[in-house]
C-alpha cells in the first residue's frame, strides 16, 4: 500500500513539472460592481494563485478587469490593485468609454492574451483555494477538453446553484420569469439536476459565463465572445462553438462561490436585454418548447466572426 500511494506521489510530481511555467489570463468585467465583492473575488484569486504556486511557482497569472462604466473603478484602483499585491499577481484595469457588453469587453481583455489558458469570471464569484490547481492539471491532462466549468453554490446558503445545461425551450423560461409550475420536470432536466448531484464530471451543453476556463487555442479559434449578444446568451453561444471543436466538461472539483442572480430579478432593462438575446439565440439555433439535449439546429459556421476581436 505504501509503494502505491508513493508511485501515485511521484507521477503527480512528474506532471507538476510538466505543466510547469503556465501562464494565465483572467478577464472581469465590471458595471458598478459592488466593490467589497470584486474585492472578494479578487482575494479568492490570489489564495487560488498561492495555493497553485506551492506546486507551479513558476505560474504567471494576469487578471484584466474591463470597467464598463469608465471611470468607476478609478477611485479604488489602489485597493483593488493591493489585494494581489502580495502574490505577484498583475492586475491591469482597463477604462472603457462605453458600456461594451459582457462579451466584447472580454474579448478586448482577452482577444491578444499569449497565455496558455484564459479564464472569464464574474466580479461576484470566489473561487475555492484549489480551484486553479486542479483546473490546470485536469486541461493538462485532457487537451481534447475546449470548455471547462465548476460547479457553483450559493455563497450565504451553500445550496447548489445548477449553472450548466442543456438546450433550452420557451417553456423553459416561462417556468423561471412566470414561476409555471408545471414546467418544474423539464426545468430539472434542463439544468441537469441529476447530472450536477451526481458529484462526477458530466458534459453539458451549455455551460454559465460567471466562469468559463479555455485553452488559450480554442478561445482564438473561436474569436471569442460573439459580439452581437450585448448580454445574455453570449455564454451559450460561445458553449455550442466550443463543442464543435472539443469536449465541454463540469467538474466538481472546480468548486466556486457565486451571488449572481436571474435577469428577473434585476428589473425591467434586464429582462428586456434577456429577451432580445434569447431571441437572437433562439433565431440563430432552432426554437422549440421543451428543453432538450441537443439545439434542433447546429450551425455550419462560428455564430459571428470576431477576427477583428479588440
Amino acid at each position: 500500500m505504501a509503494n502505491s500511494r508513493g508511485s501515485r506521489v511521484n507521477d503527480l510530481s512528474s506532471e507538476m513539472r510538466a505543466v510547469n511555467g503556465l501562464r494565465l489570463d483572467v478577464a472581469i468585467v465590471s458595471f458598478f460592481s459592488d466593490i467589497g465583492r470584486l474585492s472578494g473575488t479578487l482575494s479568492s484569486l490570489a489564495d487560488a494563485f498561492r495555493h497553485l504556486q506551492t506546486s507551479l511557482p513558476d505560474t504567471q497569472l494576469t487578471i484584466t478587469i474591463v470597467d464598463n462604466t469608465g471611470d468607476h473603478l478609478q477611485r479604488y484602483s489602489v485597493q483593488l490593485k493591493a489585494v494581489l499585491a502580495h502574490v505577484g499577481v498583475h492586475l491591469e484595469i482597463i477604462y472603457s468609454s462605453a458600456n461594451l457588453g459582457y462579451g466584447s469587453a472580454n474579448n478586448l481583455a482577452l482577444n491578444d492574451s499569449a497565455s496558455d489558458y484564459v479564464i472569464v469570471l464574474n466580479p461576484d464569484v470566489l473561487l475555492a483555494e484549489d480551484m486553479l490547481l486542479n483546473a490546470v492539471l485536469y486541461l493538462q491532462e485532457r487537451p481534447d477538453v475546449a470548455l471547462l466549468a465548476p460547479d457553483a453554490s450559493d455563497p450565504e446558503t451553500g445550496q447548489a446553484q445548477y449553472l450548466h445545461k442543456r438546450y433550452p425551450g420557451a417553456l423553459t423560461f416561462a417556468s423561471r420569469f412566470l414561476g409555471v409550475r408545471a414546467a418544474s420536470r423539464d426545468r430539472a432536466f434542463y439544468e441537469m439536476h441529476t447530472e450536477r448531484d451526481a458529484g462526477t464530471p458530466y458534459e453539458p451543453l451549455l455551460v454559465s459565463g460567471c466562469c468559463m476556463i479555455l485553452p488559450t487555442s480554442c478561445w482564438r479559434q473561436l474569436g471569442g465572445f460573439a459580439e452581437d449578444f450585448f448580454l445574455y446568451f453570449e455564454d451559450y453561444d460561445l458553449s455550442l462553438r466550443a463543442g464543435m471543436l472539443g469536449r465541454v466538461v463540469a467538474l466538481p472539483t472546480l468548486r466556486i462561490s457565486h451571488y449572481g442572480g436571474g435577469a428577473g430579478r434585476k428589473g425591467l432593462t434586464h429582462i428586456r436585454l434577456f429577451l432580445r438575446s434569447a431571441v437572437k439565440f433562439f433565431n440563430r439555433y432552432g426554437w422549440q418548447l421543451l428543453s432538450s439535449a441537443q439545439p434542433p439546429s447546429r450551425s455550419s459556421e462560428p455564430a459571428s466572426d470576431n477576427s477583428t476581436g479588440r
